[in-house]
């Protein structure tokens, strides 16, 4: 199991005409995470209670492994696909993991 040292939360809110078309991406995105880079220790779509807004967590090692990410060639090959769904800007906050006093 990978240790998470760096993580990320976003609120994103879609289109609805384009909501499918956004879970296809980030499902894709999610699936070739795992496969392409080493240290990924969790990736998470979920939905909230509003149809076309999402929650989206992710944990990488640490800042090398998501700056990895971040610049993989099939990340930045889809973010402006995905950038295209999103309904206003999205709220993204950096996480970092706590630990007993």
């Amino acid at each position: 199991m990978v240790t998470t040292g760096y993580a990320y939360y976003l609120r994103i809110r879609v289109k609805p005409e384009k909501r499918s078309t956004f879970i296809e991406l980030i499902l894709k995105l999610r699936e070739d995470t795992f496969r392409e880079i080493e240290g990924v220790s969790f990736y998470e779509l979920l939905a909230t209670a509003d149809a076309n807004e999402f929650v989206i967590v992710q944990g990488f090692a640490d800042r090398a492994t998501y700056e990895r990410y971040a610049n993989a060639p099939f990340h930045l090959e889809m973010a402006p696909h995905g950038w295209a769904c999103l309904d206003g800007e999205p709220h993204i906050e950096p996480l970092v993991p706590v630990s007993a006093p």
